[in-house]
């Protein structure tokens, strides 16, 4: 399971690994010895994702219409 935005930190050999989910529970499945951090506040996340539109994309006549029309 891969979680996005969330990783899995465990120092291995005076070196910091980052794991998915399912690696780092599989190691330890209480997640003990791992830090968990987040990459972006999970509310500027949820900002960027309610504040998505889809923009259709415009057809090649659409295109050609809209430019003789700007000229």
């Amino acid at each position: 399971i891969e979680v996005f935005n969330i990783l899995f930190i465990r120092e291995q050999e005076k070196r910091h690994v980052v794991h998915c989910m399912d690696c780092a529970r599989k190691q330890s499945p209480s997640l003990e010895g791992f830090v968990c951090l987040e990459e972006y506040r999970m509310r500027e996340l949820m900002d960027v994702y309610d504040g998505f539109t889809l923009h259709t994309p415009i057809s090649p006549a659409m295109a050609a219409a809209q430019s003789s029309q700007a000229s």
